[in-house]
């Protein structure tokens, strides 16, 4: 849940009064409380963790040490064009402007832990005919742009960014927080592939995203079927192979969020590793990767 009170915002037609939000994700702890001054980021924070949201307010006496952080957050004047000064619970960061929020959310992540059973993944999923298909990749290598080129397709959205997923079952809880698009990839869905989307032009700092607000009814997740790392390319290259032992490890392993519980994170990869198929996506064409798919999850050559 998220928990807002006192300085206007704007999402979609809703007024919302703002200065400090509460995340809560299910089976990641600690709850974190963010207190800050300044309207963007407070409002960007919102949307990058969506559908969490409580409206009333929270008392933080409520909670004991082991489940609640509180931050303080001040964005200082940019030092520079490039790069802007924060002030995290007293410590000062120097981070890229463009990737501010980014840069803020890092180190966020690295006070986040998860519940014995879970891991928590930077990565997008989607799930047909009764099986789940999780995407992870480097930033830019088309997560996004790839969820919303399936929805259109037919499949069901899961998660975009952010996926919590129990390692005993190897289910992915539903995080559908609106799925976020880059200004290429909204041009490249609607000129090559025709596809019309109805976005809200958000300004991250000056990094701008296109967020799809996903409107479907809810669904049972199925278990994950594929774990798929993501490379997109320009050069007219396409391929899939499979990734097995210490190259399928490492390239799970590199998207964990929870950096300060790197321990843990090995063990969960591993278990993950030896029971789900992790597969490499070359592809520079949207529409071979979702033949490919397809092709995989029907169990055909």
């Amino acid at each position: 849940f998220f928990y807002y009170n006192y300085i206007f915002m704007i999402i979609g037609e809703g007024y919302y009064l703002i200065q400090s939000i509460l995340i809560d994700i299910p089976h990641v702890i600690p709850k974190i409380k963010i207190n800050s001054d300044n309207k963007i980021l407070l409002d960007t924070i919102y949307i990058q963790y969506m559908p969490y949201v409580k409206k009333n307010k929270i008392s933080d006496h409520i909670f004991n040490e082991k489940c609640l952080r509180i931050v303080e957050i001040e964005i200082l004047k940019h030092v520079n064009k490039a790069k802007s000064k924060i002030i995290f619970n007293g410590q000062e960061y120097i981070l890229d402007t463009i990737n501010l929020i980014s840069g803020i959310t890092n180190i966020l992540h690295r006070i986040l832990t998860t519940e014995e059973d879970y891991l928590f993944l930077h990565g997008a999923a989607v799930s047909v005919n009764n099986k789940s298909v999780l995407f992870l990749g480097e930033s830019n290598a088309g997560k996004s742009t790839t969820s919303m080129y399936l929805l259109k397709k037919g499949y069901q959205y899961i998660t975009d960014d952010k996926a919590v997923i129990n390692i005993n079952n190897y289910s992915i809880m539903l995080f559908d927080r609106p799925i976020h698009l880059r200004l290429g990839g909204i041009e490249l869905l609607k000129n090559k592939y025709g596809m019309d989307l109805n976005t809200k032009k958000i300004d991250y700092f000056n990094d701008f995203r296109y967020i799809y607000y996903v409107n479907q009814k809810k669904f049972e997740i199925p278990s994950i079927e594929y774990l798929a790392i993501l490379k997109r390319n320009d050069n007219g290259v396409n391929f899939i192979n499979e990734l097995n032992g210490l190259d399928a490890f490492e390239s799970i392993l590199k998207n964990c969020y929870c950096s300060n519980n790197m321990s843990e994170n090995v063990v969960k990869v591993f278990k993950l590793v030896a029971n789900i198929k992790v597969i490499n996506i070359m592809y520079s064409e949207l529409h071979y990767l979702e033949n490919a798919l397809s092709k995989l999850l029907n169990g055909t050559k």
